[in-house]
């Protein structure tokens, strides 16, 4: 389990820098510099490595040393191995859900920005906006998949309970129900994963195409310069 995981996370992570590097050389920039979207795409780079990371370093401990108290001792915990292991697992859904989302809505938001002058939020209403100005295949199939994405992430703000109207959605062969006020129950790691696997072909689809690829100049992050600027003050 914690190895599919693992090379899950690991894939997502080369693809994602694969579309760093194609956006990069498809605008003869490098691909560290602070464009928007290469600020993004790092970002959910980031947060799936970091996960990755979490996962082999506790599957390392308790499966291949098979000793209860080293992860106990490592994590600092004096509660159970599982209970241990619950949290560990939950915080990363939580930090999965919360960065991927964020980083998503900021990519799609610049390129709504520089294509069409419009400055709006929400990722659902920003990618029916942005689909209307470039080219791209099976639209309301697409944002039904980013519909699902962001009502897991919705629920967050309500205890894990999906107060919209009841939908469902079947995703690379893993079904997503969320029922009105009801808990929802598709939120495991695995069901995170495999809808990431589906934004990030999103993705690649929104940055393949021509209407973005004619963009050839870096779109600014000012927030990413900022953090770059070693005379800046910065709390991380």
């Amino acid at each position: 389990m914690f190895t599919d995981w693992i090379n899950k996370l690991l894939g997502l992570s080369d693809r994602i820098f694969n579309l760093m590097e194609n956006t990069a050389a498809n605008s003869d920039f490098d691909v560290e510099a602070q464009d928007s979207r290469l600020v993004a795409l790092s970002g959910m780079q980031e947060s799936v490595l970091s996960c990755g990371f979490w996962l082999s370093t506790y599957y390392s401990i308790a499966e291949n040393h098979q000793d209860e108290s080293m992860v106990l001792k490592y994590a600092r915990s004096n509660l159970s191995l599982k209970k241990t292991a619950n949290i560990m697992l939950k915080q990363i859904n939580l930090g999965l859900v919360i960065i991927i989302h964020f980083k998503l809505e900021n990519l799609l938001s610049s390129l709504l920005n520089k294509i069409a002058n419009k400055k709006i939020r929400g990722l659902g209403v920003i990618f029916e906006e942005l689909s209307q100005e470039i080219v791209i295949n099976d639209i309301q199939e697409k944002a039904e998949v980013i519909k699902a994405f962001s009502s897991i992430r919705n629920s967050l703000h309500n205890n894990g309970i999906h107060t919209h109207p009841s939908f469902s959605i079947n995703v690379k062969g893993l079904n997503y129900e969320f029922i009105k006020d009801g808990v929802v129950q598709c939120a495991s790691l695995i069901h995170i994963i495999n809808l990431i696997q589906a934004i990030i072909d999103i993705v690649e689809e929104v940055l393949e195409s021509d209407t973005v690829k004619d963009i050839k100049e870096i779109i600014p992050d000012n927030f990413a310069e900022w953090k770059a600027n070693p005379r800046s003050t910065r709390p991380w």
